[in-house]
């Protein structure tokens, strides 16, 4: 079983449930896709629910990525201390000598 985000294809990233074949992850992979198995992530005999919460929590992580490289494509941080949550952004100034 795989899980993946709602990132955009370039981003995607599978999770491989330990069920599905090694051959088929290694034809996932030369096939150029990002596949992570829950075994490498130490989920091995995890609830399907566990695996799903760490799939949304890389999910979460990527989308909160993406916010701040655009944030930064915009605006210059240098003198300020930036405080990246999932509902805000926090910008504090300071002072750089």
């Amino acid at each position: 079983r795989t899980r993946t985000g709602s990132h955009p294809p370039d981003l995607m990233q599978l999770k491989a449930d330990e069920n599905l074949a090694a051959e088929t992850i290694r034809l996932l992979r030369s096939s150029g896709l990002d596949v992570t198995t829950v075994r490498e992530e130490g989920l091995a005999g995890a609830t399907d629910e566990r695996v799903a919460d760490a799939a949304a929590d890389v999910d979460s992580q990527l989308r909160a990525a993406t916010r701040l490289a655009a944030l930064l494509s915009n605006r210059d941080p240098v003198g300020e201390i930036w405080v990246l949550q999932e509902d805000r952004l926090r910008i504090r100034r300071i002072d750089v000598e």
